[in-house]
């Protein structure tokens, strides 16, 4: 206790001369060890007489201190001396923070470096009395500093103390514990960030987003609904907007690895899904989709879940889904990714079907328990609603070149056929060429020419879609079909497969013998007099 005593002195005498000791302070202490004060400042045996009563106990040293003149209490390098003391001795645990604070004053909108060293000081007096005082962390630093500074003015601080050596963790630290304090309000401080060149990855750690942890049930369920933490990662993506709108570059790729490393898949997963209906950012949002797939294609499934119980339509779908990392099949130039865009064009695909399950499903349940059908479950989406949207992102000449693939290859002549079909239905005269130019380059068989082209389509088909149907529309169809043949003829003249026998025989599969008769008899009147003879000839022939 005696020991205690001799050095509380000590420090008293030390905080006296800086201007600081605390009111609770100010009281007389036994002291016989009071020769001990360190020869620094200036005191020795002899004229420590002069702050001894007749008890032998101090006098008031706050007193004593404001006799002092005013450049002796606030010069730097007697501040650090007397600072420094009071860090090594045990009196250190009976100031709280706050108060040493205050006593320092310590402003932060001053930038004279007078101020950066009071509050390194007050740091090491902070990281002593923590030892003592656990509960004391950086929230109750950054209120202490408040008590004397607005929240900006603090921040800004902050920033400056960024710059000074050994102090940039301390400062981004503290700046994460305000950032939590300001909250949504968060942003106000990020032109000082951007000024300091703070990159978006820095920035994640110096804001308040909650990590990634290892919990489960209710408390899993609380934390991926967390509206703060996705009210802070909204604030991020914020700061990666303005970072890369000041010529940095901070790309998807880097915001989905960071995420995912920090939040997790399904987390990221969730978020960029509220992200996509609840806030402006559904652009960013399906962008950032996009690249979760491509980086975690394991995530598909994931997504697919939650798009689903929301009812979101395939083609939206497919535009957040990645394809060879491009949007739509526009990377189709690039025949190295066609494999990706086959398996990814294979899972969207998966996904139309399960919505349309879930569309029959909701129908079924319409009819058994209510009066009708509502417009929203009613709508599916069609075969045709696919090819068309394959048009809409593709060029056609890749398009067309990737059909091929997935037919040869991939085995998939059914689907291409009846694409091929709603191509020479809805596209250009120019596709056609195209097409024929594939078909000539596969060398396909006649039958699979013919089940790729409209001519195919069973004729109580045709009529529907011709109101009726007329002989007109069925030689306009076997006018193409015929075109694709003089090719053919033209390249292989012997190539017995096209003959009009072949032919014949494979537009009766779709038409009675008399119809076709009537049908061929039409042709003749244009310019395909001769042709139709030759082909009423086979007919005839054909029996």
């Amino acid at each position: 206790m005696r020991q205690f005593l001799c050095m509380a002195m000590v420090s008293v005498s030390f905080l006296s001369e800086a201007g600081v000791v605390p009111t609770n302070m100010n009281r007389s202490i036994n002291a016989p060890n009071a020769l001990a004060i360190p020869s620094r400042l200036g005191m020795n045996a002899s004229n420590t007489s002069g702050l001894m009563d007749a008890d032998n106990s101090l006098v008031n040293v706050t007193d004593f201190a404001s006799s002092r003149s005013d450049e002796a209490r606030v010069n730097p390098q007697f501040l650090d001396e007397a600072l420094e003391t009071l860090s090594t001795s045990e009196a250190l645990g009976v100031v709280h923070p706050a108060e040493l604070y205050k006593r320092l004053g310590i402003q932060v909108t001053d930038e004279h470096d007078l101020q950066v060293n009071k509050i390194k000081q007050w740091f090491k007096h902070v990281d002593a009395y923590r030892i003592r005082d656990e509960t004391y962390g950086e929230t109750s630093e950054i209120n202490d500093m408040l008590g004397s500074a607005k929240k900006f003015e603090l921040a800004r601080f902050l920033h400056r103390l960024r710059g000074v050596p050994g102090m940039k963790g301390r400062a981004d630290s503290l700046q994460k514990a305000l950032a939590s304090i300001l909250g949504r309000n968060t942003g106000k401080i990020f032109p000082l960030w951007l000024e300091d060149g703070v990159t978006p990855i820095k920035a994640y750690y110096m804001m308040p987003i909650p990590r990634k942890t290892t919990i489960t049930g209710v408390e899993k369920e609380k934390y991926q609904c967390t509206a703060a933490r996705r009210s802070m990662l909204e604030k991020w993506l914020d700061y990666v907007h303005d970072y890369v709108e000041k010529g940095h570059v901070y790309g998807n790729d880097a915001i989905v690895s960071l995420l995912v490393d920090k939040q997790g898949k399904e987390e990221s997963v969730e978020f960029f899904h509220y992200l996509r209906l609840h806030t402006y950012k559904s652009e960013v949002a399906v962008s950032l989709q996009r690249a979760l797939a491509v980086e975690h294609p394991d995530t598909l499934e994931l997504m697919f879940k939650l798009w689903l119980n929301d009812k979101v339509d395939p083609g939206l779908v497919y535009e957040m889904m990645p394809i060879a990392a491009e949007k739509g099949l526009k990377g189709l130039h690039n025949r190295e990714w066609w494999p990706d865009i086959y398996d990814n064009l294979m899972k969207w695909r998966e996904y139309v079907k399960a919505f349309n399950d879930q569309r029959h499903a909701e129908m079924e349940y319409h009819r058994k328990h209510t009066y009708g059908i509502s417009s929203s479950s009613a709508k599916t989406f069609s075969e045709d609603d696919v090819f068309s949207q394959l048009i809409l992102h593709s060029v056609m000449e890749d398009l067309v070149a990737f059909l091929g693939y997935i037919q040869s290859v991939m085995g998939m002549d059914s689907f291409v056929s009846k694409m091929y079909k709603y191509l020479f239905k809805t596209s250009p005269v120019e596709t056609e060429d195209l097409i024929f130019d594939q078909w000539v380059l596969l060398d396909l068989e006649a039958a699979d020419v013919y089940d790729s082209m409209p001519i195919s389509i069973d004729v109580d088909e045709l009529k529907a879609i011709h109101k009726g149907f007329a002989p007109q529309a069925f030689c306009v169809y076997l006018e193409q079909l015929l075109r694709y043949v003089d090719r053919v003829r033209t390249r292989d003249q012997v190539r017995a497969e096209f003959s009009d026998d072949v032919l014949i025989s494979l537009l009766k599969e779709n038409a009675s013998a008399e119809s076709l008769r009537d049908y061929l008899k039409e042709l003749g009147k244009g310019h395909r007099k001769e042709r139709a003879s030759q082909l009423l000839a086979a007919l005839d022939a054909d029996g």
